[in-house]
This record gives structure tokens, C-alpha cells and sequence, in this order.
């Protein structure tokens, strides 16, 4: 499965990258725009080789599907940064907030969450979501007002059901079915294989059992 997600985004990327200008001059009118939002649709799991293309094209019209995947607004969250937030610096603060990891979205979650700033907690998007839902289940259910701004583009879609936001039961219920699709897989949450976790002298001894099938 993850093959085929990966084979589907890099045929879209590469539509993408072979789509012709946009058929008129307009501030609106994105080339590609229709292959851009198809890698958006797939989802969170497309981050990790979004995020490598931006990184080694610092093609700007990424920040696009970046925003998209992520619902992360730079400047309602109020992130840290001195620049002007044109296109080509969001594209680096999102290269920058994917490095940073669940642990710099966990800041920035618990900077937002002191002030009760229902606004700002929404503006880091799906990546506080874990945070969020460990709150609503200690019964601070003020914070569906976020889930419902962070989910807003994804129930227009048809993406996630609006009963799913109804109320915090039903979002605990559907975050518990599909959070596996939707919490972003920040590189610091990535498990390491677990051939990469033997001890030296166990991959050091001659392997005596018949030879596995490649996966």
C-alpha cells in the first residue's frame, strides 16, 4: 500500500512538474494547480517526500500541498521567525516545522495552550492534534472549537464527516479509528527498523536459518 501511495504521488509530481502555464495572467491561477491539490488529497503520508522535494527544489508552489496536509498557519500560531512571511520563507518555516518534529509541535502547543488561545492552538494544525485530544479527554472540551477550525477544509471536502466534529465524543471516536491516516508521521515519531535494532554480534553471527523471502 505504501508503494502505490508513493508510485501515485510521484505521478502526480511529475504531472505537475510537466503541466503547462496557467491559460491566463492571474494572481489565482497556479500551474499545476489541480496536480498540487491531488497530492494534497492523499493525505499526511505523502509529507516525508513532499517535504524532500521542496527541500531540494525550493519550488515555492509547494507550500501549497504543505498547507493543505497540514493546516498550519505561521502566522496566526505566531511562530518564531523575523522575516517577512512570503511564499519562499513559509516554504522554509514548513521544511523547518517538519524537522522540528512532534516535539516542536508539543512546544508550541503548550505556548498556546497556557495563554488559552483557542485561535492560535487551530494555527499549528494537525500536528498539535495528539496534544488535543489527550486535553478532550481530560475534559476540556473548549478545545473542539480548535479540531473544528483544524478539520474545517477536510469536512468541506468530504474528507472527514462533520458528525465527526459534532461534539468530543464522536471526534475521540473517529481520531481513535483514523488517526493512524491523519496525525502527521513527524520524522522524531518514525520507528526504527527493527534489523537496525540488533546488537553487533548478532548481525556479526553466521546467519544458519534458510534465507528469507525480500519484503
Amino acid at each position: 500500500k505504501a508503494d502505490d501511495l508513493r508510485a501515485a504521488f510521484e505521478a502526480e509530481y511529475q504531472a505537475y512538474l510537466d503541466a503547462p502555464p496557467p491559460p491566463i495572467t492571474s494572481s489565482y491561477a497556479l500551474r499545476g494547480g489541480r496536480h498540487l491539490m491531488r497530492i494534497a488529497a492523499m493525505g499526511p503520508q505523502v509529507l516525508p517526500w513532499l517535504i524532500e522535494k521542496a527541500r531540494e527544489s525550493g519550488d515555492i508552489n509547494l507550500r501549497v500541498p504543505l498547507g493543505f496536509i497540514s493546516e498550519v498557519s505561521f502566522r496566526r500560531a505566531k511562530w518564531p521567525c523575523t522575516e517577512p512571511l512570503g511564499a519562499r520563507t513559509v516554504l522554509q518555516l514548513f521544511i523547518e516545522w517538519w524537522d522540528g518534529g512532534q516535539a516542536l509541535a508539543d512546544r508550541m502547543f503548550a505556548e498556546a495552550y497556557a495563554e488559552r488561545d483557542i485561535k492560535r492552538i487551530a494555527a499549528l494544525g494537525w500536528g498539535v492534534m495528539p496534544r488535543i485530544v489527550e486535553k478532550l479527554r481530560e475534559g476540556d472540551e473548549e478545545l473542539m472549537e480548535a479540531v473544528r477550525r483544524i478539520t474545517r477544509a477536510a469536512v468541506t471536502w468530504k474528507w472527514v464527516p462533520a458528525s465527526a466534529v459534532a461534539d468530543a465524543p464522536s471526534w475521540l471516536a473517529w481520531w481513535e479509528k483514523h488517526k493512524e491516516e491523519w496525525q502527521i508521521p513527524f520524522p522524531d515519531l518514525v520507528k526504527p527498523h527493527k534489523d537496525k535494532e540488533k546488537p553487533e554480534a548478532e548481525s556479526a553471527a553466521p546467519d544458519q536459518s534458510q534465507p528469507k523471502a525480500s519484503q
